[in-house]
C-alpha cells in the first residue's frame, strides 16, 4: 500500500497499516484516508478505503459475518456493523477484501453479494459505499508488476533466487556489517555537503550549514534529492560508514514525516555484482516510470555519471544513489554530493576492525579509551592485544617525540610536568580544584606559573585536554608511555614515595591511572606494598576511601588483593559482617571482578557468599544478587567452569549457618533458569588484560549436566530431611522451574524421576501437575508428537484419583491457572479459562452430601497454601445438606491452631454458598458464625456475601459505633442492590455516624457515598445534603496519609453533585472556603495529597460561579503572611510539571479580577501574574500570551512585581544540562523584550538575561567538572 500511495502521488501519511497481525482491529487490517486529488487511484477506489485481509478465500458466509461485530455475529443476536465498516459507510468510502486465493467469475459476484446482504441485515445500506471489491491473487499479481522493488522482493521470496545481485532492503539490511553494528553517528555533525553542491543549495535554503548531523542531513536530502536532484553521490574513506548511513536513512523512514526514502522503492546492489548489466537495468526502470531508488555500492565515478543521465530521461521517476571513496561529479547537473568526514569513536572502531578484526564490545571499549581520538594509536594497541594479549605499548619513541614536540626544541622540565600529570586520571587546576595542581607543583619543585605555562603549551599541542576546572593528558596511550617512562627512569620505590606525598583524593586518581600500567612489574609491586601500607586492618577497609582504594587496586594486582581480603576477613563472625557497612559497596565491586577470574573464583565466591549471608544492602546488585547470578547458565559473570561452582555450593550446603544455605538455595534456583540471562558489564575487564569471557556450555550435554547437578542437590535437600527448614524451599524451587526444564527432551526422564521422588515425600505437592498443564497449554505447539504424548501421559500419571485430592489439586492455584490439557493457547482467547472451577464443581458433586465427609479436606484447606480454597468451600456449601456443620468443623480446628483470617474467609464462602441455595440457610449460617466469639470482628466480611436487611444493618450500625469494624472496608457493601431493603433515613443516619466519628470514618463516609451513588442520579436528591456535609467535613483534613482512592472519590462525589445541579450559591462559597482552608492545615502533606483533585473542583466551581469563587479567594489571601503565600501558590498556581503553565484561577473572566487589580496594581499584580496564562500553544512552540504581555505593559512600575515570572520560569523539568533550560529562558526573555515598550520591563529583562548568561556559563563549567569527576 505504501508503494501504491507513493506511485499515485498520495502522501504516505494517508495510509495506516499496522505490522501486528494478532491484535484486535475492529474489522480492518489497513486503511487509507486523504483529502484533495486524486479522488481514486488504479487500486484505491475511494479517498477513504478500508482493507480486510484474509490468508485464503473465506467464502460467502464468512464474508457476510466479517461485516458484523464479533459479539453480534453469534447466535440469533441483532446484527451490528463493525466499527471499521461503519466508518466507511459514514464516509461513503470503499471496502476491499484482500485474499491470496484466486476469486473470479460468479464466485466474485456471490461474495460481494454476501457482503451486501450482511450490511443490510445490520440495518445499513451497502449503496452508501463507493465500492465493494475483492482483490484476489490475479489483481495482486497485476499490481506487483507495476512496482519493480516489490516485484524484486516477491520474486526473491517465492523463488529464493539471487536475481543477479539485485537485492531488496530487508536482504541488504541482513548483511553482517549492518545487522550486527548499531548505528551510533546520529549526533555527530560529520555529514558534509560538497562545496559545489553547497553553493547551489545556498540559493534555496536559508541558514544552511555545510556540516550537519544525521537528522538535519536527512531533512536536506528529503527536500532536495528527488526534485531537481535525481542523483545522490555519497563519498568518503573506506570504513567511514557510508553504507551504514544510507541504510539507516531508509530504516528510519517510518519514524519521520518525510516519505522521500521508502524501503519499498529501494533496490540495492554492489557494482562488482552487476557491472555488466547495471546500466541497461536502470534505463529499463527509468523508461517504465516506476518510483525506484537504485543504490549502487562501490560505484566508480564514470558509472555514476552514466546512471545519472539514464534517470534524467522524460517521465522517469527513478533516482540513482551511489557510494564511493571520492568523486569528481559534483559539477554534474542534478547531482547532490555528500561527504562523510572522520568520526571519533565510530571511525576508530571501523579502522581497527579493518586492520586486526577485533570486534567484541569490550575490546572496542578499551580501544576507545586508549585512542581517545587518535586512530593510529588505536591500531597499534589493537595489534598489541592480538600479539601479546595485553596492552603494553610497543616502541614508538620516534612517533611520540613528533607528537610531543613537533619541530619545537625539547624542554626537560616541561616533559617532567607532562610525565607527572600522566600518572593521574585528571588533575584540578582552577577554582575549588586548584589545590590538586598545587600538590604537584610542590612535588615538582617548580612555581605554579611555570607549571601552568607547561600545561598551556601541551594544551596547544593537543596533548592536554581541559575539562572544566581539570586537565587530563591525552590520548591515553601517550599517557601510558610517559607514565611508564617516569617509572623506568626513577629509583625503585619512587611510586610509593610519590603516593605518600599526595592527598587521599589524588591517591585514588593515581591508582586509577596506574590501571593502564598494570603490565609494568613495578606497578604490581607497588600495589602489593600499598595494600599493607594503606589497608592494614578491617577497620580501615570499612571506610569509603579505604574500600575504594582496594577496589581500584584489583586492576593492579588482583591476586594480591584476593590474598589480602582473605587475611582481613578470616574468622570474621556473621554479626561482624553484618556491621561491615561503610566499605561494603566497594568491597563487593572488587569481589565481582575477582570472581570473574578462574584463578580467584572459589576464594572470592566464598567471601561473597559470606557477605550475602550477612546481607545489609537492599538493592538487586548487592552481594546476594551478585553471588546468585554467578550460577546462571549464560552471562554468569565468571569464567569458572561448573565444577568450581559446585564445589562452592556443596561446601555451603554442609554449613551450619542457615543464612548461608538460604543464599545457596537461591543460587541453585538460578542454575535452573532457562531464559532471560543478563548481567552488568565491565567486570570482565581487569587492568589492561584482554577482556575475560563468561563460561558457557559448548554442547547440549553440558547444558543438561548443569541442570541435572542443580536438580540433584535440590531434591536431596528436599527429601533427605523433610524437617530441614529449607526442604520446602528446595521443593518449591524445583516446582517453579519445571515448566522451563520440560523444553529439554534429553532431561525429561531425569526430571520425572525427581518429581516422583519428591511426591513420595510430599504427597500433597501439586506443582508438577500445574507445570505439566502449563507446558501442554502454552509450550507444546511445535513439539514432536511423541514428546507431547510423553508429557500428556505424565500429566495423567500425576493427576490424583481420589476426589479429595482432586479438589486439593485444583484449589492449589488460582482457578484460572489450570487449562484443559487437550487444548493449546489461542491468541484469540477462545479457551475455557474456568476449567479448574468446572473440575471442582464436578468432583464435589460426586461426593456425599453429608458435611462431615469433608472434615479431612477442610483441615487441609484450613492449613493454608490453597489459594482457591474459598471457591472450593463455596461449592461444598452449596452441595451439602448441613452447611453449618462445615462451620463447626472450621471453628473446632481454629480453636486449636488459631488461623483466624483464613478461617474467616472460608466461613464467608460457606455463607455465600449456602445463601445461593437457600437464603434462610445462609442466614442461619451467618447467625451461627456471628455467635462465635472468634468471628465477632468479621461481621462486615460476612455481610459482603448476603443480602442485608434491617436487623443486619442495625447490627452493622452498632458495630461501627462501637469501633468493631474496619471502616475503610465499608465500601464493599455500598451498593444500592445490596441495601435495597434499607430505608434511606437509616442509610443517611449511618453515613452521618461515619462522618462524625474520626478522620478515618469521615473518609469512609466519602468512599461509601461515592460507591453507593455511582450512576444513581435518582438517589442524589435524597442524599444531597449529606453529600455536602461529607465533602466539606473538617475531619477529612486530619488524616495525614490518604488512601489511594480517597482524593479521587472525594472529587467524583462533588462532580456528581455539580453535574446534577443539586447545589446553591451558598454551597459554592462553602466548598470554596473549605478547599481554601487547606492552607491552614498544619500538615502540608494533606494539601499535597488533595491538591490535584481540589484544583479540578475549583475549576468546576469557577465555571459555575466565578464571582463567588473570586470573592472567597480574595478574602482568604489578603493580609496573609509569606508562608500562606507559598501554600497559595502550590494550591492555585501553575503545576510543577510544565514550566509556564497557568494556574487554576486562569479560568476566571477578566471582568472578575481586573477591577480588583486596578485598585492597587503595585501590591496585587504579582499575585495575578502568579496564575494567569503566560504562554500560548504547547511546550516546544510557545509564544507569550498577549493578555499577559498587556498586564506587564500596563501595570508594571517596579522590579519586585516581576519576581514571580522568574519563579514560574524555574518550575518544571528539563532534559540534559540545566544550562539548556537556562538558555531557553534567555530566548524567551528576549522575545518578551521585543513585545513590550515598558522601560521597567525592558530593564528587568536585560538584567535577567545578564544574570542567566552568567548562570549558563557556571552550569556549563559544572557539567564539565561532573565529566571530570566521572574520570577520577
Amino acid at each position: 500500500m505504501r508503494a501504491e500511495l507513493r506511485k499515485s502521488g498520495v502522501p504516505l501519511s494517508a495510509g495506516r497499516f499496522p505490522a501486528q497481525i494478532n491484535i484486535p482491529d475492529g474489522g480492518e487490517d489497513g486503511r487509507v484516508e486523504w483529502r484533495g486529488l486524486p479522488n481514486t487511484t488504479d487500486y484505491l477506489p475511494s479517498k477513504y478505503t478500508v482493507f480486510q485481509c484474509k490468508k485464503s478465500d473465506p467464502g460467502p458466509s464468512e464474508l457476510k459475518k466479517e461485516v458484523w461485530t464479533k459479539a453480534s455475529a453469534k447466535g440469533t443476536q441483532s446484527r451490528e456493523i463493525n466499527e471499521a465498516l461503519g466508518q466507511a459507510l459514514a464516509e461513503g468510502g470503499g471496502y476491499v477484501v484482500v485474499t491470496s486465493d484466486p476469486v473470479v467469475g460468479t464466485k466474485l459476484d456471490r461474495r460481494i453479494n454476501a457482503i451486501k446482504d450482511g450490511i443490510r441485515e445490520a440495518g445499513a445500506d451497502p449503496d452508501d459505499l463507493a465500492k465493494i471489491d475483492i482483490y484476489d491473487a490475479n489483481i495482486l499479481a497485476a499490481w506487483v508488476c507495476e512496482c519493480p522493488a516489490v516485484a524484486l522482493w516477491l520474486n526473491e521470496s517465492l523463488s529464493e533466487a539471487d536475481l543477479r545481485g539485485f537485492r531488496n532492503f530487508d536482504d541488504w539490511s541482513s548483511d553482517h556489517d549492518i545487522s550486527n553494528v548499531q548505528f551510533r553517528c546520529k549526533g555527530d555533525a560529520r555529514y558534509r555537503i560538497h562545496e559545489q553542491t553547497f553553493r547551489r543549495l545556498e540559493l534555496d535554503e536559508d541558514n544552511l550549514s555545510q556540516c550537519n548531523d544525521f537528522d538535519e542531513t536527512v531533512r536536506l536530502l528529503a527536500k532536495f534529492v528527488g526534485g531537481s536532484y535525481r542523483g545522490l553521490r555519497i563519498v568518503g574513506a573506506s570504513g567511514y560508514g557510508k553504507t551504514r548511513f544510507l541504510n539507516e536513512l531508509y530504516r528510519t523512514e517510518g519514524q519521520r514525516s518525510s516519505d522521500e526514502f521508502d524501503q519499498a522503492n529501494l533496490i540495492y546492489t554492489a557494482y562488482d555484482d552487476v557491472k555488466d548489466n547495471i546500466l541497461s537495468v536502470v534505463r529499463q526502470i527509468a523508461r517504465s516510470g516506476a518510483f525506484v531508488d537504485i543504490v549502487v555500492d562501490d560505484c566508480p565515478d564514470d558509472v555514476h555519471t552514466n546512471l545519472l543521465k539514464a534517470t534524467q530521461r522524460e517521465h522517469s521517476n527513478c533516482r540513482v544513489i551511489t557510494l564511493g571513496v571520492d568523486t569528481a561529479t559534483a559539477a554534474l547537473e542534478g547531482n547532490f554530493v555528500l561527504e562523510l568526514t572522520a568520526a571519533s569513536d565510530e571511525l576508530i572502531d571501523e579502522l581497527v576492525e579493518s586492520v586486526v578484526g577485533i570486534r567484541t564490545h569490550s575490546e572496542k571499549s578499551i580501544l576507545r579509551d586508549l585512542a581517545d581520538g587518535f586512530p593510529r594509536m588505536a591500531i597499534l594497541a589493537a595489534r598489541e592485544i592480538v600479539s601479546s594479549n595485553f596492552l603494553e605499548m610497543p616502541s614508538v619513541d620516534a612517533l611520540l617525540n613528533r607528537i610531543i614536540w613537533g619541530t619545537d626544541p625539547k624542554n626537560a622540565s616541561a616533559l617532567e610536568t607532562l610525565k607527572i600529570l600522566s600518572l593521574f586520571s585528571v588533575v584540578g587546576v582552577e577554582n575549588d580544584a586548584s589545590h590538586e595542581i598545587a600538590e604537584l607543583t610542590s612535588i615538582l619543585g617548580r612555581s605554579k606559573g611555570e607549571v601552568y605555562a607547561d600545561i598551556a603549551y601541551f594544551k596547544g599541542r593537543g596533548l592536554v585536554s581541559r575539562i572544566g576546572d581539570y586537565v587530563e593528558v591525552q590520548p591515553l596511550p601517550l599517557a601510558m608511555r610517559l607514565g611508564s617512562n617516569w617509572i623506568e627512569v626513577n629509583l625503585s620505590g619512587a611510586l610509593m614515595a610519590l603516593f605518600e606525598r599526595l592527598s587521599s583524593a589524588m591517591q585514588l586518581k593515581m591508582i586509577k591511572r596506574l590501571r593502564w600500567l598494570s603490565w609494568v612489574e613495578e606497578v604490581g609491586d607497588f600495589a602489593s606494598a600499598l595494600l599493607q601500607y594503606v589497608l592494614p586492618s578491617r577497620e580501615v577497609l570499612n571506610t569509603e576511601i579505604g574500600a575504594e582504594t582496594l577496589d581500584r587496586l584489583v586492576h593492579l594486582n588482583p591476586d594480591r588483593v584476593m590474598v589480602h581480603l582473605d587475611s582481613l576477613f578470616y574468622g570474621m563472625s556473621h554479626n561482624d559482617l553484618l556491621s561491615f557497612r561503610e566499605g561494603r559497596r566497594h568491597v563487593v565491586w572488587a569481589l565481582e571482578k575477582l570472581v570473574f577470574r578462574n584463578s580467584t573464583f572459589e576464594r572470592a565466591a566464598r567471601l561473597l557468599l559470606r557477605f550475602a549471608a550477612a546481607e545489609n544492602e537492599n538493592f538487586s546488585n548487592n552481594s546476594t544478587g551478585q553471588f546468585v547470578s554467578l550460577f546462571q547458565l549464560y552471562l554468569s559473570g565468571t569464567e569458572a567452569a561448573p565444577a568450581a561452582k559446585l564445589r562452592v555450593v556443596d561446601e555451603a550446603l554442609s554449613s551450619e549457618n542457615l543464612a548461608v544455605r538460604q543464599v545457596v538455595v537461591k543460587a541453585l534456583n538460578q542454575m535452573l533458569k532457562v531464559h532471560h540471562f543478563t548481567r552488568t558489564g565491565g567486570n570482565e575487564q581487569i587492568g589492561v588484560g584482554a577482556p575475560l569471557r563468561d563460561w558457557q556450555p559448548l554442547t547440549t550435554d553440558d547444558v543438561l549436566d548443569y541442570y541435572r547437578s542443580a536438580l540433584e542437590r535440590l531434591s536431596n535437600l528436599a527429601c533427605d530431611d523433610p524437617a530441614d527448614p529449607l526442604a520446602v524451599d528446595a521443593r518449591d524451587v524445583i516446582g517453579s522451574n519445571l515448566r522451563g526444564l520440560f523444553r529439554f527432551k534429553g532431561l525429561f526422564s531425569f526430571v520425572v524421576g525427581v518429581i516422583h521422588r519428591l511426591k513420595t515425600c510430599w504427597p500433597d505437592w501439586f506443582r508438577p501437575v500445574q507445570a505439566v498443564n502449563d507446558w501442554l497449554f502454552f509450550d507444546s505447539e511445535g513439539a514432536p508428537e511423541s514428546y507431547k504424548a510423553s508429557l500428556k501421559q505424565l500429566y495423567l500419571d500425576l493427576l490424583p484419583s481420589e476426589p479429595i485430592q482432586v479438589i486439593l489439586l485444583f484449589s492449589s492455584g488460582w482457578t484460572t491457572d489450570f487449562y484443559d490439557p487437550d487444548t493449546t493457547y489461542d491468541v484469540d482467547g477462545t479457551q475455557d479459562y474456568r476449567y479448574a472451577e468446572t473440575k471442582i464443581v464436578q468432583t464435589v458433586d460426586m461426593l456425599p452430601r453429608d458435611a462431615s465427609c469433608f472434615n479431612v479436606l477442610l483441615e487441609k484447606l484450613q492449613g493454608g497454601g490453597f489459594v482457591a480454597a474459598g471457591f472450593s468451600v463455596y461449592c461444598i456449601a452449596k452441595h451439602v445438606t448441613n452447611p453449618i456443620t462445615l462451620i463447626e468443623i472450621i471453628i473446632s480446628r481454629l480453636r486449636q491452631v488459631g488461623e483466624t483470617a483464613l478461617s474467616a474467609d472460608l466461613v464467608r464462602n460457606i455463607i455465600a454458598g449456602a445463601s445461593d441455595v437457600d437464603k434462610d440457610t445462609g442466614r442461619a449460617c451467618l447467625n451461627f458464625a456471628l455467635d462465635c466469639p472468634e468471628f465477632h470482628s468479621n461481621l462486615l466480611e460476612f455481610l459482603t456475601v448476603v443480602q442485608i436487611d434491617e436487623p443486619l444493618f442495625d447490627k452493622l450500625y452498632s458495630a461501627v459505633k462501637d469501633g468493631d469494624v474496619d471502616v475503610w472496608r465499608l465500601e464493599a457493601i455500598a451498593y444500592p442492590q445490596k441495601l435495597s431493603s434499607i430505608p434511606v433515613r437509616k442509610i443517611v443516619d449511618f453515613v452521618r455516624l461515619l462522618a462524625s466519628r474520626d478522620p478515618d470514618s469521615a473518609w469512609a463516609s466519602v468512599s461509601f457515598l461515592s460507591r453507593y451513588l455511582h450512576r444513581r442520579g435518582d438517589l442524589l436528591d435524597e442524599f444531597s445534603d449529606q453529600v455536602k456535609v461529607a465533602v466539606t467535613n473538617p475531619l477529612l483534613f486530619e488524616k495525614e496519609r490518604l488512601g489511594q482512592m480517597d482524593s479521587y472519590q472525594w472529587r467524583m462525589l462533588i462532580e456528581h453533585l455539580l453535574d446534577s445541579g443539586c447545589f446553591s450559591d451558598e454551597f459554592v462559597c462553602d466548598l470554596t472556603n473549605y478547599i481554601l482552608s487547606l492552607l491552614d492545615v498544619q500538615s502540608f502533606s494533606v494539601q499535597l495529597s488533595l491538591e490535584r483533585d481540589a484544583q479540578g473542583v475549583l475549576v468546576r466551581l469557577i465555571e459555575s460561579e466565578p464571582a463567588k469563587v473570586w470573592e472567597c479567594y480574595v478574602n482568604k489571601i489578603e493580609g496573609e503572611d509569606s508562608h500562606v503565600a507559598f501554600r497559595v501558590a502550590s494550591l492555585l498556581g501553575p503545576e510543577d510539571d510544565f514550566s509556564g503553565k497557568e494556574g487554576v484561577l486562569c479560568c476566571l473572566p477578566e471582568g472578575v479580577y481586573l477591577p480588583w487589580l486596578s485598585e492597587n496594581p503595585t501590591q496585587r499584580l504579582a499575585i495575578v501574574l502568579g496564575w494567569v496564562r503566560m504562554f500560548d500553544s504547547t511546550e516546544g512552540n510557545q509564544t507569550w500570551n498577549y493578555k499577559f504581555v498587556g498586564l506587564l505593559e500596563k501595570y508594571v512600575t517596579e522590579f519586585s512585581q516581576l519576581d514571580v515570572i522568574s519563579s514560574r520560569f524555574d518550575t518544571g523539568g528539563w532534559v540534559g544540562s540545566y544550562s539548556v533550560k537556562l538558555e531557553k529562558q534567555v530566548r524567551r526573555l528576549k522575545e518578551l523584550d521585543g513585545l513590550v515598550s515598558n522601560p521597567i520591563v525592558k530593564s528587568w529583562v536585560a538584567i535577567c538575561c545578564e544574570n542567566l548568561n552568567g548562570n549558563i556559563k557556571a552550569e556549563k563549567r559544572a557539567d564539565e567538572n561532573r565529566e571530570a569527576h566521572y574520570r577520577e
